[in-house]
């Protein structure tokens, strides 16, 4: 009995030790939940200041894309307190831009990708809708998954307007300089073709001939920058076999560049729909850079792919590349890359007017790329059944 009992004063003992380490590891666990409750509020009070106190328009969202907090300047631009905000956001953006600007905002929450975007976004003090460029990155926990929307809005529409105005000089200089090339293109063939010309006379005219045409592609790519500025660029689809075109292309390109390698691989009789003009001059870009670019390395290579419901054409050069920064700046309208832009001269808007190109056919132009190890250019189309 006497054995017992120390057994059991022993287990007290023991469970009375269990309750004690229990009870420091609850006061320990209390301390650090308000430690972090403390760094929680102090970082949220931090946001707030900043973000009340920076020039810009300011907000979160949920991870369903709900509003749940802006700044005193949406406050004050828009009139709209946060409660209002989040049932008459729809309000502020102008009926045109609304569904776009809705459909990319929702693609973002479902894919958990970045937000960019620009629409017209009213102004409480006159009822002014302006051009705002509105940004959203995914706020994501350790295991990557989205807690939360943190966004801005700039007003861009001094900028628009001015961008305006350049575009309407480039249009309009555009337009006045086709007429005098097309003469002095006219008159450099009628030279061509005199039988009686000297052969220094007849090289001058060779080369006068082709600085003439690099001038009317310069301002054919100005032209077709202008059109998709002001969504003016049309033209007739059909459906048309790709793998031909490619295989016209590559040809072409081999003889024009005849010191490079271009091999093609390709599947045979791809159909799409579309205008062929305007994708052999995607491709032809595409081919004119990889050869640009490539100035050691000389082989490129011209590949047609099926992905699921498209088709994946691809060019493949082993040059000098380009950063992942510059691969996000790269199909802006005047972006050039440093390095290409010593290399060799242009406007900056090849790639520009490709990838305009290629959405208009329900495409996408995407690159891989990584400094001195090649670039990737790839376009999308849809397939098409040629029956």
């Amino acid at each position: 009995q006497k054995e017992t009992e120390n057994q059991l004063k022993l287990k007290n003992e023991q469970l009375e030790e269990a309750r004690r380490s229990v009870a420091r590891m609850n006061e320990k666990l209390e301390d650090k939940v308000s430690e972090r409750t403390k760094d929680l509020l102090t970082s949220r009070e931090y946001f707030k200041f900043l973000a009340n106190n920076l020039p810009v328009i300011i907000w979160t969202a949920d991870t369903e894309g709900n509003l749940d907090y802006v700044n005193r300047q949406w406050s004050e631009y828009t009139g709209f307190s946060l409660e209002d905000s989040k049932t008459k956001q729809r309000e502020l953006v102008h009926p045109d831009d609304l569904d776009r600007s809705s459909i990319a905002w929702r693609k973002a929450i479902e894919t958990g990708l970045r937000y960019e975007g620009e629409f017209r976004f009213k102004r409480m003090s006159d009822g002014i809708f302006r051009w705002h460029q509105a940004q959203a990155i995914p706020f994501k926990d350790e295991f990557g998954n989205v807690t939360a929307w943190i966004g801005t809005n700039i007003d861009i529409d001094d900028q628009k307007k001015q961008l305006e105005k350049k575009d309407e000089f480039i249009s309009v200089a555009s337009h006045e300089l086709k007429t005098p090339l097309t003469s002095l293109k006219g008159y450099m063939q009628l030279m061509e073709s005199e039988a009686d010309l000297p052969e220094r006379i007849k090289s001058y005219v060779a080369k006068a001939s082709s600085a003439l045409n690099k001038i009317h592609h310069l301002v054919d790519e100005l032209l077709d920058a202008s059109r998709i500025r002001a969504g003016k660029l049309e033209f007739t689809k059909h459906i048309f076999n790709l793998t031909e075109l490619v295989v016209q292309c590559v040809e072409n390109s081999s003889f024009i560049y005849s010191a490079h390698d271009i091999k093609k691989e390709l599947l045979a009789n791809i159909f799409v729909h579309g205008n062929e003009e305007r994708i052999e001059q995607v491709l032809m870009n595409l081919i004119n850079n990889a050869v640009k670019y490539s100035p050691a390395n000389r082989e490129i290579i011209v590949r047609i792919e099926i992905d699921e419901n498209v088709a994946l054409v691809s060019v493949i050069d082993f040059g000098i590349g380009m950063s992942e920064s510059d691969q996000e700046l790269i199909f802006q309208r005047f972006y050039r890359v440093n390095r290409q832009a010593q290399l060799t001269p242009g406007l900056g808007v090849g790639l520009y007017i490709a990838s305009e190109i290629i959405k208009e056919h329900h495409g996408e132009l995407k690159v891989k790329s990584r400094l001195n190890g090649g670039s990737v250019f790839s376009f999308s189309l849809p397939l098409v059944n040629a029956e």
